[in-house]
């Protein structure tokens, strides 16, 4: 892992519960990849992160596996208080991307998200941020 990569907390939503858990992720030619997250303690409404076809990769493993973002401090977590959302910056799944495309990603401008659960960790390289709503429970 390069030592400059940072883990910044990533706050869409001011309202969002502090733990989320996966609900559910689905990516299609359609809609592109759309993450669903369920709060804590919230059983009215879920959160919708959509990242509209601007994805160029994303993975999602359990927790252990992605153990080695651990190694980087999370930058802003005092001022902006505990989350399971971040934002990435120079990070080894960035290089990776770019190693493995053939080009720099910093042509790209993608950002490097991370959802990070009591369970999973879903990455995601996009370049633009996803639309992130409240959605009801039906």
């Amino acid at each position: 892992m390069d030592l400059s990569e940072k883990i910044y907390v990533w706050k869409p939503i001011e309202e969002l519960a502090e733990k989320v858990h996966v609900y559910s992720i689905c990516n299609d030619n359609k809609n592109g990849l759309r993450v669903i997250l369920e709060e804590d303690k919230n059983i009215t409404r879920r959160v919708l992160l959509d990242f509209y076809g601007s994805v160029r990769a994303f993975r999602w493993c359990d927790d252990l596996i992605a153990f080695h973002l651990l190694e980087s401090p999370v930058e802003d977590c005092k001022e902006k208080g505990p989350s399971s959302l971040f934002k990435v910056t120079n990070s080894e799944y960035l290089h990776w991307a770019s190693h493995s495309a053939g080009f720099d990603v910093t042509d790209l401008k993608l950002e490097h998200y991370v959802i990070w659960t009591e369970d999973a960790v879903v990455e995601i390289l996009s370049w633009a941020e996803p639309k992130v709503e409240f959605i009801p429970i039906e």
